[in-house]
């Protein structure tokens, strides 16, 4: 706390600005935990169970978590390996990898070939290499492609040797010449319906077989056309510039080469075509792979390939550096050369500088018309069956060669030059598009991967197989099968296999893919198998099935049974879901398909089967269980999002059992902590820096800030917030704050029981000045925890106003409280003020005694202890507080004095004339004290209060007669304003000698007490009382009267609070009691439950007996039992039983064959307010055996003389015993008399 806020603490408590000083003092409260440990939230939070979702501080360590569940999550998939102990929620191997996802689909369509099979294939697909059907740049480019590198493409796709590929090769050219005659083969096969695959039978219908025919012929005609009105010559040179090394330098210590590419004749360029790579900046071993093709006519023979080098510059002329010249002769029709050529000087630029590599590709690719030619007759071409079965081959080696197999990313498009050979062959031999497609799909369907490129060639094709369908084209039999088995078959072709395991599994396929559209295209891919309305359905079907399927791994994963915590991850990690599904998914599908809201719906249903299952058999709650309900709430709101139309989870219901036994278990922990931790709080004040020192204890603030956050957390559910804080303020805060402030009342009842250190004065003085320090620091503690709790009860009903709860909702349960706590403060002052007449009033007691001594002398005692305990309440009580305290002080004082001169018996006959003096004098400067210059007692107050005091005091000089007058005046009510009751003026006349006044008062006494009685409690007229005696209730002073039917308590101060009046034949048990020292003045009644304490009752067991007696005249044969009326239980108490062994008086008096026979319970008064002990009576001495300090031994010979005396001049229990050189006052005594005539015939005999 800085040094602003405690000065503005100290200016706030001199004023009496409590609520300020709490509002300071609570920034800074040190709250202390069971151990004495500084306690923070998330404590309270734990002990209370309410979980750590409301915290604020909690939700960092939440993200976090989150975000590693979500990084473990991503690494899961839909097919876990069985479950091992982890704790996580999902359990798989990551190795696995997406490959787990797709279903292994059989391939029935490869066809194990044998190797020759494998040559034909690759003869076959040489042959289109060498030698196109159809003529075109773009043609000519794909094939040289294969031809290029010695065809290493081919070679590899196929696993053919060199050696083989020479012979292969050789076959394949030669075989070409033969073309128009295959053609001519294959045109008289469909005219004379001699095919194999594309016979009559082979169609549904004969009109798809013409159809079919017309088509076939025409294509095949076209074809022969075509070659033979082709020209004569046709011919190109594929070059591609790769790279070079080791140019010349042109520039500064650097190079800018490219090339240019063109034929060449007598040195000279040959035609227009010309080809110039980019240029490559500062390099001298640059790097082109630029490729380009140059036309040929039937004189290239003659020509030369030329490739120049130059150096470019940006001012001046581009600057030589050097060419390739290659004579076309030196190459060989469709033979690759891949080598070095050395740059050279060309004639004309013999000055130049030149040095350095270029690396070539060139392939010559010519060919000559073609003639009808027969085949020799040992060659045998391939049969239309086995050419389809070559086209599945070649398909699957391009396919194979540009796409790895084992990897999960499936198979992507062919490459233009593929697509071009595929072309090329299907057109050479005959294979239909239709089946060209199927086969594709089936090989694609067969390595299904989540690729861009790949879904697109897959819905490429399935487009073009429905065009070709509706288009009218025509299918064989087997085709149709083909495409039923591949495409049309429902859930059991691959394709839709496929299709529907991503959909249905779409978060975990894509959870490491970007989309780019992919969805969307499975979705396509899906509607063209099913048809678009029914696609739609069934992915809806798809997205619930999977979402059931996710929760049921996440509700299993881990191993671990399902509880609230690990339900919470779920609700966390689907609350992620649906956010992605929102932003990620939902625009890859289609419009119509709301994959968030379905989603929603299917985990409200899972996670509600969930929370009734959890809760089914609620016995206990925990705070997992309201971490699970914020985790629920969220999910709510992310549902009323995405799922507008779905009802949310009706948490008011699945809760309200659980809040319910929460606010019990709540109830029994903050009662346990509560006892726990004022039972450990040190209860010495601390200062800080000469500051005052605390004036409250932290456990106050500790329980409210208990309460405060338990209420927080119950409105932060908002469910039925009037109704659980009605709850909330009957079965939690009332009993709670009630508790705890029994206790603070209990432990001021012990701190004021065992009193502060008596400080001795000198030996042998009577009337010692008093400076006991009875009141301590932390009674005045315990009374500002009273106070302090009346203001946090209000700041928390203004809390619950804040909050929008209504105030009368609440009124019932804080009007208890407040009443029950304005009583228990007023107890408390009660107790603090009985504690200090208790001190004081033996002094007064010996100030109202005739002596010479000054009366300011006299008066000085008394002074100077309110000095110091009012000094000590000043310093530590709350302002107000205190001047309540000032002023139940001055009004026991005055009571006292009252009770001096006015006492409430008639049984004393003393004349108390000179006390009214007394009083009259000390009067005046009393008042003076309490009103403190005006910082005290308001003087108005102090006035009202001595009203009675002063008109007693002035009655003393009245005559008898008057007196009389004034009491039947007084008693017929003829003067309301008097302020002297009845008994108060027969008091004064019990002091009087005439005989007017004796008669009187035997007149007046008889019925007097009775009617007083009555009036006080009301109680009927018949009602008589029987006896009365001094006693303590709570520690306050009063008088218990036992009437014939009840048993009544009035208070000397206080409230009507404090009275009491309890019927006699409804007591359930009367039972003595020892006090705090096992004094035997106690008792203790129990009636309706309730346990009733008097104490201080020195006649206990005659008052014991008494009660006895008359319950058992009433017919209470619980207090009574059985037997003759006016015989009570047997007594327990053995009153000849000795208490201490005989040889006690030996032992602690060093009396050697000393013995003691009685043994009597009082107080030896040697100073306010007396030590307990028992006096032990030998032959010889009479000895004092203190429970405190002070023991005391009396030789018989010493004694002068005892005699009876009065405790405060007022009560019949002391004993007085004067020696030669001093006098011992002994009070409290059980049996005065008795003991009395027991020590004065010892005395006698002894003398």
């Amino acid at each position: 706390m800085s040094t602003a806020e405690k000065f503005s603490l100290r200016r706030s408590l001199q004023r009496g600005d409590t609520r300020h000083a709490l509002s300071v003092s609570t920034r800074n409260l040190v709250e202390v935990d069971m151990d004495g440990t500084t306690i923070s939230k998330r404590k309270i939070a734990a002990m209370l169970d309410l979980g750590t979702e409301f915290l604020p501080e909690e939700r960092l360590m939440r993200s976090e978590k989150r975000s590693a569940l979500r990084r473990e999550l991503a690494e899961r998939t839909i097919h876990p390996p069985k479950p091992r102990a982890r704790e996580t929620i999902l359990q798989s191997d990551p190795k696995i990898g997406l490959q787990m996802l797709f279903k292994e689909v059989p391939t029935s369509w490869l066809s194990n070939l044998e190797t020759k099979e494998v040559e034909h294939v690759y003869e076959q697909t040489l042959k289109c290499v060498h030698y196109p059907l159809r003529s075109s740049p773009e043609l000519l480019k794909a094939m040289s492609h294969f031809a290029t590198q010695d065809y290493e493409i081919l070679r590899k796709a196929f696993g053919i040797s060199p050696e083989v590929h020479e012979r292969i090769k050789e076959r394949a050219i030669s075989s070409n010449t033969f073309i128009l005659n295959e053609l001519n083969q294959r045109l008289k096969l469909a005219e004379e319906d001699r095919s194999t695959i594309f016979s009559r039978s082979s169609f549904q219908t004969k009109e798809e077989y013409e159809t079919w025919k017309m088509r076939e012929i025409g294509q095949i005609k076209r074809i022969i056309t075509s070659l033979e009105t082709a020209p004569s010559f046709e011919g190109s040179l594929y070059v591609n510039v790769l790279k070079a090394r080791g140019v010349a330098v042109k520039d500064a210590k650097t190079s800018d080469p490219y090339c240019v590419v063109s034929l060449r004749k007598d040195d000279k360029d040959f035609s227009k075509q010309k080809f110039t790579t980019p240029v490559i900046r500062k390099t001298l071993d640059p790097y082109w792979n630029y490729e380009c093709s140059i036309k040929l006519d039937e004189k290239y023979q003659k020509l030369g390939l030329r490739v120049r080098m130059w150096d470019e510059d940006k001012i001046s002329k581009d600057d030589y550096m050097g060419e390739v010249n290659v004579s076309l002769t030196t190459l060989f029709n469709f033979d690759l050369q891949k080598r070095w050529f050395q740059l050279e000087k060309s004639k004309s630029k013999l000055k130049k500088s030149v040095s350095g590599d270029l690396k070539l590709i060139l392939l010559l690719n010519v060919r000559n018309r073609l003639s009808k030619v027969l085949p020799p007759a040992n060659q045998i071409l391939p049969s239309e069956v086995e050419n389809h079965r070559y086209y599945k081959e070649l398909l699957f080696k391009l396919l194979q060669l540009e796409n790895d197999f084992n990897s999960t990313e499936g198979l992507k498009a062919l490459s233009v030059a593929s697509t071009f050979l595929l072309d090329e062959y299907a057109t050479r031999f005959g294979i239909g598009a239709f089946y060209r497609w199927l086969v594709h799909l089936e090989i694609l369907v067969d390595k299904f991967a989540l690729n861009r490129k790949y879904l697109e060639e897959v819905n490429k094709i399935l487009r073009k197989i429905s065009e070709l369908k509706t288009g009218g084209t025509p299918f064989t039999k087997d085709e149709m099968e083909l495409y039923d088995r591949v495409v049309m078959q429902g859930e059991k072709t691959s394709l839709n296999i496929q299709v529907e395991n991503v959909i249905s599994n779409f978060r975990l396929a894509f959870r490491k893919l970007k989309m780019d559209g992919s969805m969307k295209l499975l979705c396509e891919i899906h509607a063209k198998i099913h048809g678009r309305e029914i696609s739609l359905k069934r992915i809806e079907n798809l997205v619930k099935k999977f979402c059931s399927k996710e929760y049921s791994i996440l509700r299993e994963g881990g191993g671990e049974e399902l509880e609230e915590e690990k339900l919470s991850n779920i609700c966390d990690l689907i609350i992620e879901k649906l956010e992605e599904d929102n932003s990620v998914f939902q625009p890859e599908f289609p419009s119509e398909v709301d994959v968030t809201e379905i989603s929603g719906i299917i985990y409200k249903q899972e996670i509600l089967s969930d929370i009734q299952s959890i809760f089914q058999n609620l016995k206990s709650v925990y705070s997992q269980m309201f971490d699970l309900f914020f985790k629920l709430k969220d999910f709510n709101e992310v549902l009323q999002i995405y799922s507008p139309k779905e009802e949310p989870l009706l948490l008011s219901f699945i809760y309200g059992a659980v809040i319910g036994k929460w606010l019990q278990s709540v109830t029994a922990k903050l009662s346990a902590w509560v006892q726990s931790t004022t039972a450990i709080e040190k209860w010495e004040p601390v200062f800080l820096n000469g500051d005052p020192p605390l004036i409250y204890s932290a456990s106050v603030v500790d329980v409210f800030s208990a309460l405060f956050q338990a209420v927080k957390f119950l409105l932060s559910l908002d469910i039925d917030n009037e109704k659980n804080v009605i709850w909330f303020g009957n079965s939690v805060m009332l009993p709670t704050v009630m508790e705890y402030v029994t206790i603070v009342k209990k432990t001021f009842v012990e701190e004021v029981e065992t009193w502060g250190n008596l400080v001795e004065t000198s030996p042998g003085s009577r009337r010692g000045q008093l400076k006991a320090l009875s009141i301590t620091p932390a009674m005045c503690v315990r009374i500002n925890d009273v106070q302090q709790t009346r203001v946090l009860v209000n700041e928390f009903a203004e809390f619950l106003v804040s909050a929008e709860i209504s105030p009368e909702s609440t009124e019932d349960e804080f009007s208890k409280l407040f009443e029950f706590l304005r009583i228990s403060e007023e107890e408390l002052i009660d107790i603090m003020v009985t504690h200090m007449n208790e001190d004081i009033q033996p002094t007064l007691e010996n100030i109202m005694t005739p002596d010479i001594i000054p009366l300011e002398v006299r008066l000085k005692p008394v002074v100077s202890y309110l000095d110091l305990q009012l000094g000590m309440l000043s310093d530590h009580l709350y302002p107000n507080l205190f001047r309540k305290i000032l002023k139940q002080v001055f009004t026991i004082l005055v009571k006292d004095l009252e009770n001096l001169i006015v006492p409430f018996s008639l049984k004393t006959k003393v004349d108390r004339k000179y006390m009214a003096d007394i009083v009259l004098e000390i009067l005046e400067p009393l008042v003076d004290y309490f009103f403190a210059g005006g910082d005290g007692v308001r003087r108005e107050i102090l006035e009202k209060q001595i009203v009675v005091l002063k008109r007693a005091c002035t009655c003393y000089i009245f005559d008898t007669e008057d007196l009389v007058r004034l009491y039947l005046e007084v008693h017929a009510g003829k003067k309301p304003q008097e302020p002297l009751s009845e008994i108060q003026i027969l008091s004064i006349l019990s002091g009087r000698k005439e005989k007017l006044a004796r008669d009187f008062i035997k007149d007046q006494s008889s019925q007097f007490d009775n009617i007083s009685m009555r009036r006080t409690f009301q109680l009927d007229i018949s009602e008589k009382l029987i006896e009365c005696f001094n006693c303590r209730r709570k520690l306050v002073c009063g008088q218990l009267y036992v009437s014939s039917s009840f048993l009544c308590f009035d208070p000397w101060i206080g409230q009507d609070d404090h009275k009491l009046k309890v019927p006699m034949g409804k007591i359930e048990s009367v039972t003595k009691m020892s006090s705090h020292f096992g004094l035997p003045t106690s008792l203790k009644i129990v009636y309706q439950g309730e346990e009733i304490v008097f104490s201080g009752i020195v006649e206990r067991n005659g008052c014991h007996d008494l009660i006895v007696k008359q319950c058992g005249n009433l017919g209470n044969k619980r207090v009574f039992p059985q037997g003759p009326l006016g015989t009570p239980r047997e007594n327990s108490e053995d009153r000849s039983r000795l208490k201490f062994p005989p040889e006690t008086v030996s032992l602690k008096f060093g009396l050697s064959d000393e013995v003691h026979d009685r043994e009597f319970f009082c107080f030896y008064r040697h100073l306010p307010p007396g030590e307990p002990g028992y006096l032990l009576v030998t032959h010889h001495y009479i000895c004092f055996l203190s429970m405190l300090h002070h023991n005391v031994v009396i030789p018989y010979p010493d004694v002068v003389s005892i005699e009876k005396k009065r405790t405060a001049l007022v009560l019949p229990t002391a004993i007085q015993v004067i020696t030669k050189s001093a006098s011992y006052f002994f009070g409290s005594f059980d049996r005065r008399d008795e003991t009395f005539e027991f020590l004065t015939s010892r005395w006698k005999y002894t003398a």
